[in-house]
C-alpha cells in the first residue's frame, strides 16, 4: 500500500470513529451526571494504567519483528500475559476484597470488579492486535475496528441510560461491550493466518531477544501513562467526583476528536520508522521534522480559536452543567495542543532503543505531576493551569531531544538532507496531510453546524411549507471534484414548477467570460417571500452541511456548477474542478453572485493555485461579514 493510501485509510477510519464519539457526546452528557463521568473515568484510568503492565511492553516489539511467524508467537505471548494479569487482579479481589480503586475512595462491588478485569483484558488484546496489524500492514482493519468500537460503545451507553437497567454501570458496561466486539472481529481476522505452535523454548528466546522492552520500555510506558492518567485520579481524590468528571469529559470531547490526525500519523510514523530506523535515519529524521512542523502550522490557529470560545460552546452543546469543562479546556489548551502536535513522533526513543533515557525523562515528569497536585490543593482551575503548563513544556523538550538524537546519530547536515530523494516524498506527504486536516475540519465544523443550526433549519422548513405546498428541500445535480456528479441540498426558495429543459447550452470553446448565471439586478417572480429572505440571509445553504459531512463538498471551495455548464468547460476552465466544491469560496467573498463567469473563474483559479488552510480561514471569516451585510445573495 502506498504512503498516500496508508495515511488516508488510517485517517478516514479514525475520523469516522471520532465523528461517532462527537455525535454521541451531547446525548450522553445529558443522560449522565459529571459525578458519574468522574467514577467512570476512574475505572478507565485504572484500566489504562494496568494495561501498560499487562503485556510487559512487548506489544511494541511486534512491528519490529520482520519474521511473520516469530511476530505471531510474540503476539501470543503478549495475549497470555494480558489475560493472566487481569485474572490475578480479579482473584485478589475475590480472596482479599482489595481493589486498586480503593486508594481513591472507590470500593467496587462484585460486578464492578469483574467489569474492571474484563476491561483490562479487552483493552490489552485490542492494543496487541493493533500492533500485529501494523506488522502485517493491515491498515484498513485498524481503521474499521476503531469505528465499530466507538459506535457500539456509544449506543450501549445511551441504551443503558434510557432503559434504567444498571444505569450506574452504563458508561462502564458500554465501554466493555464496544471493546468486546472489537476483540471478536480482530481475533477472527488474526486466526486467518496460520502459525506454528509456540513452545517454551520459543517463548524464552523471544523474551530474551526483546528483554530491553521488558526492562526499560514497560517501566517507561507505565511512568508515562501514570503522568498522563494519574491527574484524573488525583483530581478525584482531592477535588471530588464532579471536578474529575468535568476533566474526564474534556478529555473525551476535546483531545480525542481533535487528535484524530495525530493518532493516524502516529500509527503511520511508527510503522514506517520501524522499517527504516536501522538503515535510513535520514528518512526517519525528515519524516519526524516534517510531520511535527505541519501539524503545528495547520492546527495551532484553529485550535486556539476553538479554545477561546470553549465555555459558551460547551454550554450550548452539552448543557449548563458543563460550563466548568469549557473553562478547563481554556486552562489546558497549551497541554492539549502540544500533545496533538508531538504525539505523532512520541515513540521515537523506543524506536531508537533509548529506553533508559525514556525512563529518566518520564520519571521526571511523573515527579513533577505528583509535586504539583501535592502542593496546590486549593483552587481546581489554578492547579490544572500549572499542571498543563508543565506538561506542555515537557512535551516540547521531549520532541527536541528526539530530534537531536536522530540528527546526531544519522550524521545529518542540511546540505545532505537537501540532496536526499526523500525531499520529493516530503512534498507529497505534506499535500496529503493538508487534505487530511481539511477533511477533519470539515467533519468537525459540519457536525457542530448541524447541531447548532438544527432549530433554525426546522423553523425555515416550517415557514417554507406554510407559504407554498411542496418539498422543503431543493435537490439538484451538480458537478464536484474531478467532474464527479452529486446531489446538492438547499432549502427551496421558489414555487414548485416544471424544471426540465431549463438549462441548455451549446458553447464549443468553453463558457464565455461574459456569461452570468444569476443576474442580481433582475427580480424573479417565482421566488417566494420566504425564499427571498433565506436567499438574502444565505439560510437556504444550511442543508449543505450534510453535503460537507458526506464528503461531496467542503466548507471552502469553488461553488459547484450544474453539469450543463461544466460539460462546456474548456481545458483551462476544468482547473476549478481540481478541488472539492464549497459552500463558500474566494469568489463568493469577492462579489458573490454579482460577477461574470470570467471574473469568477479568475478568483477560483487563484484559490486552486494558492490553496492553504490559512486561506480557508480568511474566506470563512470574510463569509460571515458578507452574510451579515446580505450582499448580492441571490
Amino acid at each position: 500500500m502506498s504512503i498516500k493510501k496508508i495515511i488516508w485509510t488510517l485517517f478516514s477510519g479514525n475520523a469516522f470513529a471520532q465523528l461517532l464519539m462527537i455525535a454521541f457526546a451531547p446525548i450522553i452528557a445529558r443522560l449522565y451526571t459529571a459525578a458519574e463521568f468522574g467514577i467512570y473515568a476512574a475505572y478507565v484510568t485504572v484500566i489504562t494504567i494496568t494495561v501498560k503492565v499487562a503485556s510487559l511492553g512487548l506489544e511494541k516489539a511486534i512491528p519490529l519483528e520482520r519474521n511473520r511467524v516469530q511476530a505471531k508467537k510474540l503476539m501470543h505471548i503478549n495475549q497470555s500475559l494480558a489475560i493472566l494479569i487481569s485474572l490475578v487482579i480479579l482473584l485478589v479481589y475475590l480472596v482479599f476484597g482489595v481493589s486498586v480503586l480503593n486508594w481513591v475512595g472507590i470500593y467496587p462491588a462484585l460486578w464492578e470488579a469483574i467489569l474492571l478485569s474484563v476491561g483490562i483484558a479487552m483493552t490489552s488484546l485490542i492494543q496487541i492486535y493493533n500492533y500485529e496489524n501494523m506488522n502485517r500492514e493491515q491498515y484498513r482493519m485498524l481503521a474499521m475496528t476503531r469505528a465499530l468500537q466507538n459506535g457500539f460503545t456509544g449506543l450501549a451507553q445511551i441504551g443503558f441510560a434510557f432503559s434504567n437497567i444498571m444505569k450506574g454501570l452504563g458508561l462502564l458496561l458500554g465501554d466493555v461491550i464496544g471493546k468486546g466486539i472489537s476483540v471478536l472481529i480482530l481475533s477472527r481476522v488474526s486466526k486467518q493466518e496460520v502459525t506454528n505452535r509456540i513452545t517454551w523454548r520459543d517463548a524464552l528466546g523471544l523474551l530474551s531477544k526483546y528483554k530491553h522492552f521488558i526492562i526499560f520500555s514497560m517501566p517507561a510506558g507505565l511512568i508515562n501513562t501514570l503522568s498522563l492518567q494519574l491527574p484524573l485520579l488525583l483530581v478525584l481524590a482531592i477535588f471530588g467526583a464532579n471536578d474529575s468528571g468535568q476533566y474526564a469529559f474534556v478529555q473525551r470531547v476535546i483531545i480525542v476528536p481533535i487528535s484524530v490526525l495525530a493518532i493516524t500519523l502516529s500509527q503511520f510514523f511508527y510503522s514506517v520508522a520501524a522499517k527504516e530506523i536501522g538503515e535510513n535515519k535520514a528518512k526517519v529524521y525528515e519524516l519526524y521534522v516534517s510531520l511535527t512542523k505541519k501539524l503545528a502550522y495547520y492546527l495551532t490557529i484553529p485550535f486556539c480559536i476553538f479554545v477561546f470560545f470553549a465555555p459558551p460552546i460547551f454550554q450550548v452543546l452539552f448543557g449548563e452543567e458543563w460550563l466548568l469543562a469549557g473553562q478547563l479546556t481554556q486552562v489546558l489548551g497549551g497541554m492539549f495542543l502540544t500533545q496533538i502536535i508531538c504525539s505523532a513522533t512520541s515513540q521515537i526513543l523506543y524506536l531508537m532503543e533509548r529506553q533508559k533515557l525514556q525512563i529518566v525523562l518520564e520519571l521526571i515528569k511523573l515527579v513533577l505531576v505528583i509535586a504539583i497536585f501535592g502542593w496546590m490543593q486549593r483552587d481546581f482551575l489554578q492547579t490544572m493551569l500549572i499542571y498543563g503548563s508543565v506538561i506542555a513544556s515537557f512535551n516540547l523538550c521531549l520532541w527536541f531531544i528526539g530530534r537531536q538524537l536522530l540528527k546526531s546519530e544519522g550524521d545529518l547536515s542540511l546540505e545532505k538532507m537537501r540532496n536526499e530523494d526523500i525531499c520529493s516524498l516530503g512534498k507529497q506527504r505534506v499535500s496529503w496531510m493538508t487534505v487530511c486536516v481539511k477533511r477533519l475540519v470539515d467533519i468537525i465544523l459540519s457536525v457542530i453546524g448541524i447541531i447548532l443550526a438544527m432549530p433554525i433549519m426546522l423553523l425555515t422548513a416550517l415557514c417554507i411549507k406554510l407559504e407554498d405546498p411542496g418539498p422543503v428541500l431543493f435537490v439538484q445535480t451538480r458537478t464536484g471534484k474531478a467532474g464527479k456528479a452529486f446531489s446538492i441540498y438547499k432549502f427551496r426558495s421558489m414555487r414548485v414548477r416544471e424544471m426540465s429543459g431549463e438549462h441548455e447550452y451549446d458553447w464549443e470553446h468553453g463558457v464565455p467570460d461574459t456569461f452570468v448565471f444569476k443576474n442580481v439586478m433582475e427580480e424573479n417572480p417565482n421566488v417566494t417571500k420566504v425564499g427571498a429572505f433565506i436567499r438574502r440571509t444565505s439560510l437556504d445553504e444550511l442543508p449543505q452541511f450534510f453535503n460537507v459531512l458526506m464528503g461531496n463538498m467542503s466548507f471552502i471551495g469553488p461553488r459547484p456548477e450544474i453539469p450543463a455548464i461544466t460539460s462546456c468547460y474548456s481545458e483551462q476552465q476544468r482547473k476549478r474542478l481540481e478541488v472539492k466544491p464549497g459552500i463558500t469560496g474566494w469568489a463568493q467573498v469577492n462579489g458573490r453572485s454579482s460577477m461574470t463567469n470570467g471574473e469568477k473563474m479568475r478568483l477560483d483559479y487563484h484559490y486552486v493555485e494558492n490553496f492553504s488552510l490559512w486561506l480557508d480561514m480568511i474566506i470563512l471569516m470574510r463569509t460571515v461579514v458578507v452574510v451579515l451585510k446580505s450582499r448580492d445573495a441571490v
